[in-house]
């Protein structure tokens, strides 16, 4: 039986000989940052899946064409979205009365 600090093999990606050992909840804090910071991107994709299954739903019965030309607006609408598309008001755009 050893009475003092036993010490541990250090974990696989450490920074090397001199580096503090990692604990063992900072991957589970990681990870859990990483979720909260997907979950909006999550949400969005979601969204425009089930805008497109809805729009392929109601034009399906129309006709084949309008499938067609709403399949290729989608993906047009998708391809030149901007990232984070700029609110009007940040060019101090108003709208006139």
């Amino acid at each position: 039986m050893t009475t003092g600090p036993q010490l541990r093999a250090p974990l696989h990606g450490t920074a090397g000989p001199g580096a503090a050992p990692r604990r063992h909840g900072a991957a589970a804090g990681e990870l859990r940052a990483s979720t909260r910071l997907a979950l909006p991107v999550i949400a969005v994709q979601l969204g425009i899946m089930l805008m497109s299954t809805v729009d392929t739903a109601m034009l399906g019965h129309l006709s084949a064409e309008a499938l067609a030309s709403a399949a290729i607006a989608h993906v047009v609408s998708i391809t030149c979205r901007p990232p984070a598309a700029p609110r009007p008001s940040a060019w101090g755009w108003t709208r006139a009365s």
